[in-house]
């Protein structure tokens, strides 16, 4: 499911189930089960052109200024956003819950607002009279009349709980406590791939809820710090799609606009991650990389959904919106791209000003819409000066090749759609008459 989190947080991932998805299609009685089998196994969901809609999660704890500013900024470009609205764990079977406030006044330009329930591991009863359903009910009741009594407009109550595969029927009963609250708001649940292949309970449940929302990003854990990696595979997620388009209930597909920093021992063995947030504190030794979701990668997969998709298939939500200083999150011109189904375009590029006094300051931005990250290598010329001195900030190195020319370059850069770095300085002995910026080979 989409795991809410602190600003800063760190934890140790167990290593996962494999996860096998399994290809049907809800058909009636076809005589032996091998045949029935057979037959699930061969069929294709109906394909349709209707427009997808567009959504996104606001999934931060505190709505803080830069996260109003980005709901006010991006609302339109959505047909509804989701917010987070309550996180519930449970100590010793008892509800512990966390509301997050909602009255920011950026919410009440939201024309369709859905209000996400976070629910983490249960073991104990789902039944209509147990504490823990009682507990939801309740919750669900008081967060849909604070938010109305507000003037927000709430269209869905979406549940997020990483229900057992085996507990899926006993999770339905919560579903069935929970719609006529929601009313006249839809009901959703989210839900894995690996879910699907419990056909009878899944279908059941989503017979209890007016929707699904189908998460096709995971992390899974990485052998080393160099093993191939990613959120969101596409071919999976298109299959995961075609599957969960079988059960002919309407559902969207959530996708991967975040990231995250791994964590590896000196000797290479993946022990934890962290989202958004200060840096932890990681033992001495520590070798870290950073993973995030890939535009180009997922690009293709959202214009071949709006070119066509399963009828079952309404709509793409996407988890997150973009803040204004979230490193690890996409930023909105890519964001804003890839939704369009075209992969964004990073344009790195070298700028140098001198000054009367003969002092050239260099700067490299991102000018295009597509994150950038790789090596970056630019020459600069200039005539009617001498140069008198120059250097050179990490991870940028300046090498002299000409009494005119000087060629920077860093092995390794990572630049958002906007952001700007200073990479270096050279001193003239007066202004120059030219200066000339050009990609190096």
């Amino acid at each position: 499911m989409l795991t809410s989190f602190p600003a800063s947080f760190l934890f140790v991932i167990p290593r996962p189930d494999s996860l096998a998805l399994m290809r049907f299609c809800v058909l009636g009685f076809a005589g032996s089960l091998g045949l029935l089998l057979f037959a699930l196994t061969s069929c294709r969901p109906a394909e349709t052109r209707a427009t997808l809609t567009q959504e996104g999660y606001v999934w931060q704890r505190a709505h803080t200024g830069a996260v109003a500013d980005a709901v006010r900024a991006h609302a339109p470009a959505f047909n509804q956003l989701i917010v987070l609205a309550a996180e519930v764990s449970w100590v010793q079977g008892h509800a512990r819950i966390v509301r997050v406030p909602l009255s920011t006044p950026a919410l009440h330009t939201v024309a369709s607002l859905g209000l996400a329930i976070r629910i983490n591991a249960f073991s104990g009863s789902f039944a209509a009279e147990s504490d823990s359903t009682r507990a939801l009910v309740d919750l669900a009741t008081s967060l849909l009349a604070d938010a109305r009594t507000s003037g927000l407009h709430v269209t869905e109550l979406q549940i997020d709980f990483d229900a057992a595969e085996k507990r899926l029927a006993d999770y339905r009963l919560w579903l069935a406590a929970l719609r006529p609250i929601a009313a006249p708001a839809q009901l959703t649940f989210t839900s894995l791939p690996s879910w699907l292949k419990n056909t009878r309970d899944f279908d059941a449940l989503a017979s209890a809820a007016d929707g699904f929302v189908l998460q096709v990003h995971s992390l899974s854990r990485p052998a080393s710090p160099d093993a191939p990696a990613a959120l969101c595979d596409p071919q999976t997620a298109r299959n995961a799609i075609r599957t969960a388009a079988r059960f002919n209930h309407p559902f969207r597909v959530a996708l991967p606009t975040y990231g995250y920093r791994l964590a590896f021992s000196p000797e290479g063995h993946f022990f934890a991650l962290s989202a958004e947030g200060p840096a932890p504190d990681w033992p001495s030794g520590t070798i870290t990389r950073e993973l995030s979701a890939d535009p180009a990668a997922l690009a293709p997969l959202v214009a071949e959904l709006i070119s066509s998709h399963p009828t079952a298939l309404t709509g793409i939500l996407w988890y997150r919106l973009p803040i204004a200083g979230d490193r690890l999150n996409w930023t909105w011109p890519t964001l804003a791209r890839v939704m369009r189904g075209e992969i964004p375009v990073a344009r790195p590029v070298l700028e140098a000003r001198a000054t009367d006094a003969g002092l050239v300051e260099y700067t490299v931005t991102n000018t295009g819409d597509g994150p950038f990250t790789g090596p970056f290598s630019a020459t600069v010329t200039w005539t009617g000066a001498i140069r008198l001195a120059a250097d050179s900030l990490p991870p940028f190195s300046l090498e002299d090749t000409a009494t005119t020319t000087q060629r920077l370059a860093a092995p390794s850069l990572r630049l958002a759609p906007g952001d700007r770095q200073s990479v270096g300085w050279l001193r003239l002995n007066q202004a120059p008459l030219s200066l000339h910026v050009s990609p190096s080979p």
